[in-house]
């Protein structure tokens, strides 16, 4: 496990049968590579992010993300302490679970216009 609190690129050794993402704000792009899996963090914001790698389970996330209404957490403008910068790049044919509250999620493809698929 490790815990990002700065820029970081972390290159995994095992293989990745599956990633789950869970990032409250920011941007992420999923990435097809045939290299080793891995991560890179250009910005983690206030509040860390989690890297495990367990069992072919790559997971990415914010741990700790407080339950408040959505006008409280607006208004409080929380999300601002989770805004991150993360790249990810596995095996194109991977499953892909993602979850991010607030921001842009992209992944290179050729099939969409501008190269990007938007999730």
């Amino acid at each position: 496990m490790w815990t990002v609190r700065e820029p970081a690129r972390i290159t995994l050794d095992g293989e990745v049968s599956r990633l789950s993402v869970a990032l409250v704000a920011g941007r992420l792009n999923v990435v097809g590579s045939d290299g080793p899996a891995r991560v890179e963090v250009a910005s983690a914001g206030r509040r860390p992010i989690t890297v495990r790698h367990e069992q072919g389970v790559l997971s990415v996330r914010h741990e700790h993300v407080p339950k408040l209404p959505g006008i409280v957490w607006w208004l409080t403008r929380l999300g601002r302490r989770y805004r991150c910068d993360v790249s990810v790049a596995l095996p194109g044919d991977r499953p892909v679970e993602v979850s991010l509250v607030s921001g842009a999620a992209g992944s290179p493809c050729s099939a969409w216009p501008g190269g990007y698929a938007r999730a």
